[in-house]
């Protein structure tokens, strides 16, 4: 709809003006808003090729992911969100909006929402779309978030942090966490559940019990 406020009566010639004038802002309105559907479109079948990697070239990935502003060979957080009683589609345009501000990618995968964010901590990747989804669609969304060292294999290790962040939102949502955003490392022990392996098991420990073998083994008392 297009208003105008005047002071006087608009004679013939005036209102065929702003008649134009409507047709042409509905005109522009609907190219930006095919434009944006395309992008959104396009992003989101590269999120789809990333985590699905078995038929496609990952090196072809990586390349279409740089034409598109986004870096996959630095480290980045991998972020896996669902909606309470929320249809896929009303998130994905809140996702795309923020991916793109971001300077990274949001898709669909696995019956989620996945979005991906360069040089951004897993922990408040999970926090932040949590929240803004979540306004955006005035409901609670769950998120579970992991990190993707992209450096070597950033496909793979992009899939495998997807993985990981899926489990995680499984887990929250297990535990009734909804509306909330978390990584599995913020899940405590829980989070070794989730696939940790040896390494992850001996940090949990280290940072948990440390002080305490620190301090007994300071005075021999093991």
């Amino acid at each position: 709809m297009l208003v105008l406020r005047t002071t006087r009566e608009l004679d013939q010639a005036d209102r065929r003006i702003l008649e134009r004038a409507g047709t042409v802002a509905a005109l522009l309105l609907l190219f930006r808003r095919s434009v944006a559907e395309a992008q959104t479109q396009v992003r989101g079948d590269l999120v789809s090729d990333l985590l699905n990697p078995d038929h496609h070239d990952p090196a072809a990935v990586v390349e279409r992911a740089r034409l598109l502003g986004v870096d996959l060979e630095s480290d980045h957080a991998v972020v896996a969100a669902t909606g309470e009683g929320v249809e896929r589609r009303r998130l994905m345009l809140p996702a795309s909006q923020l991916a793109n501000r971001l300077g990274g990618l949001a898709g669909e995968q696995a019956g989620q929402i996945a979005v991906i964010l360069p040089g951004m901590a897993t922990a408040d990747a999970a926090t932040l779309v949590s929240a803004e989804l979540g306004t955006a669609v005035r409901a609670p969304v769950t998120a579970g978030a992991a990190a993707a060292h992209g450096a070597t294999a950033p496909t793979q290790s992009t899939v495998e942090a997807y993985r990981e962040a899926h489990a995680c939102l499984s887990a929250l949502r297990a535990l009734g966490q909804h509306g909330s955003g978390a990584t599995a490392a913020g899940l405590g022990f829980l989070g070794l559940l989730l696939g940790g392996g040896p390494e992850r098991v001996a940090t949990f420990v280290d940072s948990t019990l440390g002080p305490m073998l620190a301090y007994d083994a300071a005075r021999r008392t093991i």
